[in-house]
């Protein structure tokens, strides 16, 4: 295996330990279902010396904080700007969308699509007469 590679223990362990916010006992559990919560602890502590880890941590969690950067503020922000936009790029269609998108956000909630459906029979009703007809044609 190469050097610098990570196995997917270790993969796990780098997305855990950043999912979790540090704890890299728990992550080492998450990556060796097998350990002990002693050895976890003392293993993970290992792991941590690993360059290898350590540049996939400092990797990992720099990913994360750019997309954490994607927050609410900045989609309604830029909904807002579409919405608004009267110049020579601006499309009726594109700020009607916009618009339409804005009153669908769960903070503001103004309409929500609803999609109704109706069922003849209930699935208890189906099962029960497929029962019914298998046991006539066995009694048959």
């Amino acid at each position: 295996m190469c050097k610098n590679r990570l196995t997917l223990q270790q993969q796990t362990f780098v997305h855990e330990y950043t999912r979790n916010g540090g704890n890299q006992t728990q992550a080492y559990i998450v990556a060796y279902p097998a350990s002990t919560e002693d050895s976890a602890d003392s293993n993970a502590y290992r792991l941590m010396e690993n360059d290898g880890i350590l540049k996939a941590i400092t990797r990992h969690s720099e990913r994360a904080a750019r997309s954490a950067e994607l927050t609410d503020e900045y989609i309604i922000s830029s909904l807002m700007e579409q919405a608004e936009r009267t110049d020579d790029k601006a499309t009726h269609s594109a700020n009607v969308k916009a618009l339409e998108t804005l009153g669908k956000y769960k903070e503001l909630s103004m309409w929500t699509e609803r999609i109704e459906h109706t069922v003849d029979d209930s699935l208890a009703d189906r099962i029960l007469r497929a029962r019914n007809r298998d046991q006539s044609t066995i009694d048959q």
